[in-house]
């Protein structure tokens, strides 16, 4: 039984620690129009646009390297 409850319990951390190396955002999702609804929303090198009517963050840098 205390074998069984240790394996649920560093699964439990292994799958959490995949969430937090995979950067998935468990907030709630911001609903947008425009671009400017969608301020500070994002830290300095990203930047937030408003696609399909919700707020996304997208790396800086490469929207210059787009020509």
């Amino acid at each position: 039984m205390n074998k069984f409850v240790n394996f649920v319990c560093v699964m439990i951390i292994l799958i959490s620690l995949t969430f937090v190396v995979r950067n998935i955002n468990a907030a709630f999702p911001v609903y947008c129009i425009d671009d400017e609804d969608c301020y500070d929303l994002c830290d300095y090198p990203l930047i937030e646009i408003c696609t399909n009517y919700q707020c996304i963050c997208l790396n800086g840098s490469i929207s210059g390297s787009l020509n």
